[in-house]
């Protein structure tokens, strides 16, 4: 395959609402990184104008396009530097890929805050135990209690219990941790039944060194996604500040962030219970718990579960969210503050994918190119206003 045909594949696949996946999503970038910007430059603008005058299915929907473009925006608006950068920002905000395009053209202030933000130290993983206080860095770590080993590094941590030791609890004295994760980061833990935890940025959990024989326990305040080992005998719970999820083998995600204005559970596999203040309610796979905490309305949807659980493997994925949303995610990773000035803008919508290791400013760039919506840095974070 040539690489035009390339090109136009991917363009209808992004134009089509076909989420690639991020393995797509990666090959794609490499695949663009080939092309020196002239031919970029010119297939695109070749194909804009080819399908400006006769859309087809073949080529660059530009109905598609102008369609989903913001009826408020007209697609001139948008238009900004070369035919390629413009093209690639109507592209970009119809589907579901967001890469570099162009040069900046309101991120002088961005760029200056992106640069500050990136030379100060990078934030460290916490391990708190009863007797220490632990920095995970790119350094091993191992601490043994109760005849459990605790060992990891900077993105990983087990609790390993050897063989000998696998006897009756009673006795002993459960220990508990707490692991910290700051703006910036995520962590994976694997707890002492086997279960695994990811945990995302600006959250923290609490965990036993050991299960009791009863239920196994750990305490959640932020964002995480568990695959619980299956033991039918011995419920799961995840205690929130709004909510306690019990389970006995499954696999979903607790958002449940306390700067934010609502918390999401969302199954991905088996069968959930979440008490709500004493009410009861349960989820299948594919649906989503949804606790406003202003209003205290509860309601459950059907919803795309990898738009909530693939921040797990390194992407940001948004289908049809308001911009208030999106700087709630944001505002965990890059650890800035958004700062709207006034709530329409906050009520715009897009859709898109990114990972997590793009710089700021790549994002922020799409949006400004295909909204009237600009970002300045000030001395509380990012001013978010129209042009």
């Amino acid at each position: 395959m040539d690489k035009k045909t390339y090109i136009a594949q991917q363009i209808n696949n992004i134009t089509g609402n076909r989420r690639l996946t991020k393995q797509q999503l990666e090959q794609a970038e490499t695949f663009m990184d080939s092309f020196a910007k002239s031919d970029i430059d010119n297939y695109l603008k070749q194909q804009w104008q080819v399908a400006s005058s006769t859309p087809s299915e073949t080529n660059l929907t530009f109905e598609q396009i102008k369609q989903k473009t913001n009826p408020a925006n007209p697609i001139k608006n948008w238009i900004i530097g070369t035919a390629a950068a413009a093209i690639i920002a109507g592209i970009l905000y119809t589907g579901w890929i967001l890469t570099t395009i162009g040069q900046p053209t309101h991120f002088e202030h961005i760029a200056d805050y992106v640069s500050k933000q990136s030379s100060s130290p990078p934030p460290t993983v916490m391990l708190e135990t009863p007797n220490s206080i632990y920095e995970l860095n790119s350094n091993s770590i191992e601490i043994q209690t109760n005849g459990i080993a605790l060992s990891g590094q900077s993105h990983k941590l087990a609790l390993n219990r050897p063989h000998t030791e696998q006897k009756d609890n009673t006795l002993r004295k459960q220990s508990w941790s707490k692991l910290i994760i700051p703006r910036g980061k995520d962590f994976h833990l694997q707890l002492s039944d086997g279960t695994e935890v990811w945990i995302n940025a600006g959250s923290t959990l609490s965990f036993p060194d050991f299960f009791d024989a009863q239920q196994r326990v750990v305490k959640l305040d932020g964002e995480a996604y568990f695959k619980v080992k299956s033991d039918e005998q011995h419920p799961f719970f995840v205690e929130t500040p709004h909510e306690t999820v019990c389970v006995t083998g499954t696999q979903f995600n607790i958002c449940t962030y306390s700067d934010e204005p609502m918390s999401r559970i969302t199954l991905a596999e088996g069968k959930v219970s979440v008490t709500i203040d004493k009410e009861e309610h349960h989820l299948l796979p594919g649906e989503q718990l949804q606790q406003t905490f202003l209003s205290g309305i509860i309601r459950k949807e059907q919803v795309d579960v990898s738009l909530y659980t693939s921040w797990k493997d390194g992407v940001f994925e948004f289908n049809d969210m308001t911009l208030r949303e999106i700087s709630f995610r944001l505002s965990k990773w890059y650890d800035v503050k958004f700062h709207f000035d006034n709530e329409q803008i906050g009520e715009l919508r897009f859709s898109g994918m990114t990972k997590h290791n793009y710089d700021l400013e790549y994002f922020l760039k799409i949006i400004a190119k295909t909204t009237n919506v600009k970002f300045e840095k000030n001395n509380s974070g990012i001013k978010v206003s129209e042009l």
